[in-house]
């Protein structure tokens, strides 16, 4: 049973994060399978039936995942990276255990084009999820995202990545993603700094 999930917001900036804690997500960079049938440039859907084709994440709606290689762009680590509207929008998810405590979730994003509410993503973890605003988005190169939020009671809670905007095969790109604990001192940081119910904080930095 889903567990309910605090999410706020900070207005502190914490730094070198991304090292402290191994990634509690598994296949964040979509590198765990090192083939899906690939190789030097291409890419490939996986729909529900055979979404066991890419370790930890699950189609939740849609056509499926997408998985690409070298195609419009490279990869943000590794070889793969993921687009949602494949044959149409798309949503996958992962499920993880979550103790009580404070968490940090980033991803590296792309938007695949410069045109208005199409390359859409929404994310959230536990019932709560947020879109990133890339209407008529130009800016070339990955893009890093930071969400942090406050788990209140341990759990399992989803993951989630979906597709928005246009349903014309075109879609925004997802790479990297991780969750991990909040480091001790940073969290020492935050209950200096009060905590803010509900309210998501997001953290934009340009590669």
């Amino acid at each position: 049973m889903k567990k309910s999930i605090v999410i706020f917001g900070i207005l502190f900036f914490l730094a070198m994060v991304g090292t402290a804690h191994a990634n509690l997500l598994d296949n964040g960079n979509f590198d765990t399978d090192t083939e899906y049938g690939l190789s030097g440039k291409g890419w490939h859907v996986y729909s529900e039936t055979t979404q066991d084709q890419v370790p930890g994440w699950d189609v939740l709606e849609g056509p499926g995942i997408e998985i690409q290689r070298n195609t419009i762009t490279t990869a943000h680590s590794g070889n793969y990276y993921v687009e949602l509207d494949s044959h149409g929008n798309s949503a996958m998810k992962q499920s993880v255990t979550l103790e009580a405590g404070s968490y940090i979730l980033d991803f590296y994003y792309q938007s695949r084009r410069a045109t208005s509410n199409d390359n859409g993503i929404e994310y959230g973890i536990g019932g709560y999820s947020f879109e990133l605003a890339d209407d008529n988005r130009a800016t070339p190169g990955w893009e890093h995202y930071t969400y942090y939020f406050n788990v209140g009671t341990t759990g399992e809670y989803d993951m989630v990545f979906q597709a928005t905007g246009a349903d014309n095969t075109l879609g925004g790109f997802i790479d990297s993603v991780g969750l991990n604990p909040t480091p001790e001192p940073a969290t020492m940081a935050l209950l200096g700094i009060g905590l803010i119910g509900l309210a998501g904080v997001r953290r934009r930095y340009t590669r």
